[in-house]
């Protein structure tokens, strides 16, 4: 039993460890998800990399675009004049460990914008704080379950 319990809060540091924050920054001043120049880690967010703040690390209004045909992140926070568009034919997936406070994975802030263009999915598997706006022409829905 302690082997387990011990095994379990070292996966639990090594994520912890692991994961990073990433800010965007427009450095790379095109606005796309996908330029790594554009984020303050000079990378994309990954699968193992759980959080993506716009409009944070700067207090500058940010406008993205994901225009990669799979874009994720774990977290996801617009701040207030934020704007966050995923294109026609492409994808943003917001999916976090299921122990995040409140189950709250997605928060759009007052004044701030997530636009699912016509033909682009957003896919989330938490709750969605929404005080700002979310224009839905595309698809939104929950992450898929593997089958058991």
């Amino acid at each position: 039993m302690k082997k387990s319990t011990l095994l379990i809060f070292l996966l639990a540091i090594g994520t912890a460890v692991f994961a990073q924050n990433y800010n965007f920054t427009n450095g790379g001043g095109n606005n796309k998800w996908d330029n790594p120049a554009n984020w303050d880690q000079n990378a994309v967010p990954s699968t193992t990399d759980h959080l993506a703040f716009i409009g944070t690390i700067d207090n500058t209004a940010h406008t993205v675009e994901v225009d990669v045909d799979d874009a994720f992140a774990g977290y996801l926070e617009l701040k207030s004049g934020s704007t966050l568009v995923v294109a026609n034919g492409k994808q943003l997936t917001i999916s976090y460990p299921p122990d995040i406070p409140n189950g709250i994975n997605v928060q759009i802030f007052i004044g701030s914008t997530l636009t699912i263009a016509q033909g682009g999915t957003f896919l989330y598997d938490g709750k969605i704080l929404l005080v700002g706006d979310l224009i839905v022409n595309g698809t939104v829905d929950l992450v898929p379950q593997p089958m058991k």
